[in-house]
């Protein structure tokens, strides 16, 4: 599978951040199936980002958006939620 796409066309710390998993590869084709049903996602850079938990567990999110304020994220995240789309907005 290749690399996840990675826009840099914004280069804010604000976004929307859609899901958290522990598998990469079901984050990358959650990623790769909504694009592709939600065409106006591809306008958006997004990132999947490996952190480590509390528990020491490692986790991938899938970020999409890097805005320079917070309204910017806020509207992507209703776009999103109009086409039943969970997020939750989060700064770097």
């Amino acid at each position: 599978m290749p690399a996840p796409t990675k826009l840099v066309a914004d280069k804010g710390t604000w976004y929307a951040q859609i899901i958290a998993s522990s598998s990469r590869k079901s984050v990358e084709t959650l990623w790769t199936q909504l694009s592709a049903k939600h065409t106006f996602l591809k306008s958006y850079s997004h990132e999947v980002e490996e952190i480590t938990a509390a528990n020491g567990s490692t986790l991938y999110r899938l970020k999409v958006g890097a805005f320079k304020t917070r309204k910017e994220a806020e509207n992507l995240s209703e776009k999103l939620k109009q086409n039943q789309i969970s997020s939750i907005i989060k700064q770097n």
